[in-house]
């Protein structure tokens, strides 16, 4: 079967570059503001009429034809449409918990010095006609913020997983970015089936603009999916911490993928 890949992350590299030749926090500044803006003009108003039906499946256990259907919807979304859980879908309270439990897994937890905000939607594709879609098409959007580090994760409101993250954190070694987070991630996201091979397909890291970009790949096997990481620091604005350690600025941003099937 014949494969091709969204080729936006070329986009974006060139994006991250070019905010990084602006100033590491200036640039995440600028990105921080459009995300926001995004992010609201998704939400809207909570819709009375919800538009996603309720589970009537197995717990919160997925096929893997669910989640490729789930992850190609929320991919391609058009904006989002904020909704109340339905019957089968996990409770806000639940969505941060397992944030919250990411966070560690990823050692990315700040303590208790951190903020959280959290909104359900369904993704909205545009067109005329409204469809009531599949409850595990919607995602709890989270945000944890605090001291030097924000982050962003969608967490499936069936599955009650994290697939997909932003991270922008302050003063951090920059050998603590590594591809074995991405792995990490594909496993933590519970999207990969028990048998399972996760390959490295293919990465690629510039030097320019200031700083430095780059992706990583991870290969699915028995799936249509893949994850992908951008990650992106400034070398312009590296400074000792404590004990003369080098310390980066870094923003990075992980997430499963469906493959596209050519014609």
């Amino acid at each position: 079967m014949k494969r091709k890949r969204p080729y936006v992350y070329t986009v974006l590299t060139v994006v991250f570059a070019l905010l990084f030749s602006l100033g590491s926090m200036a640039g995440m500044a600028m990105l921080l503001k459009e995300r926001e803006g995004r992010i609201l003009a998704e939400e809207g108003e909570v819709r009375e009429d919800v538009p996603v039906r309720e589970w009537q499946g197995n717990g919160n256990v997925l096929t893997m034809e669910q989640i490729e259907e789930a992850v190609g919807c929320w991919e391609n979304r058009m904006a989002m449409k904020v909704h109340e859980p339905v019957k089968g879908q996990i409770s806000m309270e639940e969505a941060i918990q397992e944030g919250e439990a990411w966070l560690e897994e990823m050692e990315l937890d700040w303590g208790e010095e951190k903020s959280v905000f959290a909104t359900l939607g369904a993704p909205d594709q545009g067109g005329s006609a409204e469809r009531v879609l599949e409850p595990y098409y919607s995602f709890w959007w989270l945000e944890f913020f605090g001291k030097g580090r924000r982050v962003f994760l969608y967490v499936n409101a069936v599955a009650g997983k994290v697939w997909g993250a932003e991270i922008y954190l302050e003063q951090i070694r920059p050998a603590e970015m590594s591809k074995g987070r991405l792995r990490k991630f594909v496993l933590l996201s519970g999207a990969a089936p028990a048998d399972a091979e996760i390959a490295e397909n293919e990465g690629e890291e510039k030097i320019g603009y200031g700083g430095r970009v780059g992706h990583w790949n991870l290969e699915i096997s028995h799936s249509r999916l893949y994850a992908r990481e951008f990650w992106f620091y400034g070398e312009d604005f590296l400074h000792k911490g404590d004990g003369g350690r080098e310390l980066v600025n870094l923003q990075a941003i992980l997430q499963l993928y469906l493959y596209e099937e050519e014609p």
